[in-house]
């Protein structure tokens, strides 16, 4: 893939990440850490004014709802609370819950659309480093349609979630801080495959699918 000179799009000087390319490349949201939360942004993919769609306890990935209509990310109700999904609706602003994690964990982490944007995959995380792999059956108009399903568990942490381009298999990035793995799992459950890369921190990614690259490629980026 030929890669041209990069194009600088902010220059707030807050630490923003986690950005990614709207369905239709014509925008990128992302998050930018403001004191104890992070704001949610967007800003055309060329250039020109940034949008603030609303705000979010901190950024733990974005994933765009492939109709554009939505953004999946991560917030709590209270300070007290677990990490939950929420959808936030571009057009609006409003945001609402999806998942209602256990009050022992840390919360609901890495939220990915699937293809067709019927599911959404993502990781709940509990002290001690143990995460579940979840997929969450999603209606087109942002609503959850059953309870989450448990797909795999694993003893250490997992930051980040995508799909295959078939939306049969989920891939996620699992480990501890300073040494990270891809594996990926079945939609439908069981056994965990391991991918052939390592890093020291992947936080989160976003795989390049013939149907996102008709425009730019998606990348992400970590703190």
């Amino acid at each position: 893939m030929d890669a041209g000179s990069p194009l600088r799009l902010t220059s707030n000087p807050a630490a923003e990440s986690s950005p990614t390319w709207s369905p239709d490349g014509r925008f990128i949201a992302f998050c930018r850490d403001v004191q104890q939360h992070d704001e949610i942004w967007i800003v055309p993919a060329l250039g020109g004014a940034e949008r603030k769609l609303g705000e979010a306890a901190l950024c733990g990935g974005l994933s765009w709802s492939p109709d554009g209509r939505f953004l999946a990310l991560v917030d709590r109700t209270s300070t007290q609370a677990p990490l939950a999904i929420f959808l936030l609706n571009v057009g609006s602003g409003a945001k609402r819950q999806l998942t209602t994690p256990p009050k022992e964990s840390i919360g609901d982490v890495g939220p990915s659309f699937s293809l067709t944007g019927k599911e959404l995959a993502f990781a709940r995380v509990f002290t001690g480093g143990r995460s579940d792999i979840y997929t969450l059956p999603i209606a087109n108009i942002g609503t959850s349609l059953t309870e989450p399903r448990r797909l795999a568990s694993r003893g250490d942490t997992v930051s980040g979630t995508d799909w295959t381009a078939d939306s049969r298999r989920i891939v996620f990035s699992a480990g501890q801080y300073g040494s990270s793995s891809l594996r990926s799992v079945s939609a439908a459950g069981g056994h965990q495959s391991p991918l052939a890369w390592r890093a020291k921190t992947l936080l989160s990614f976003q795989f390049l699918h013939e149907s996102r690259a008709r425009t730019r490629p998606k990348a992400r980026s970590s703190r």
